[in-house]
């Protein structure tokens, strides 16, 4: 499996993980396009804490990488983690 489809395994695994432990109107969507975090977003800051720390967890256990999604970077901006997409695009990057 390449490891482009292992980050999205990753994502989605950690998203269930969270989830598990939201009340069902707060569940997050799968959805590659939904807005996760900004104005716009399904989710507030302490679930993206919470499914970043997941997420770091889930790639380094799929892939043996330990990484940080949050640096001097992407604590100024939001689009990292806008949705789904721009965040596989995000781990991605930090894994070259």
């Amino acid at each position: 499996m390449a490891d482009k489809e292992l980050i999205l395994e990753s994502i989605f695994e950690a998203i269930d993980d969270i989830n598990d432990t939201l009340p069902s109107e707060g569940k997050i969507s799968k959805d590659p396009q939904v807005v996760l975090y900004g104005p716009q977003g399904i989710i507030d800051s302490l679930t993206l804490t919470l499914l970043i720390v997941a997420i770091e967890q889930k790639i380094e256990q799929k892939l043996h990488a330990s990484i940080s999604l949050v640096d001097q970077t992407t604590a100024s901006q939001d689009n990292a983690f806008q949705n789904i997409n721009t965040l596989q695009d995000h781990i991605e990057q930090l894994m070259k």
